[in-house]
């Protein structure tokens, strides 16, 4: 598994942050198959998703939030979450929230 990009680890500490570890036994893939998603009141959300400051349950194009300073760092981290694999699910959970 890829570590998260030096871009993207804002991402990752403000995640940590605000947004409780989700449950790696909740994780599904999207109706595509190729990207992790969590279910929440928003409905399937990736990581950046869950912030309660995201625009949407699925960020795309930098929207992630108002912030412009986390455009690039949250492109970054979305094209890195969408390339992982469901058995890469708990490594990336433990890299954004730390070991349980």
């Amino acid at each position: 598994m890829r570590p998260i990009p030096e871009q993207a680890k804002c991402i990752a500490v403000e995640l940590r942050r605000v947004v409780p570890r989700p449950s790696k036994d909740s994780a599904f893939l999207n109706e595509e198959g190729h990207s992790i998603r969590f279910p929440s009141e928003r409905g399937e959300c990736c990581p950046m998703g869950m912030h309660p400051g995201a625009y949407s349950p699925i960020p795309t194009k930098g929207d992630f939030l108002p912030d412009p300073s986390f455009e690039g760092p949250s492109i970054r981290f979305g094209q890195w979450w969408d390339g992982l694999d469901m058995e890469d699910l708990e490594k990336a959970l433990n890299l954004i929230w730390g070991e349980i």
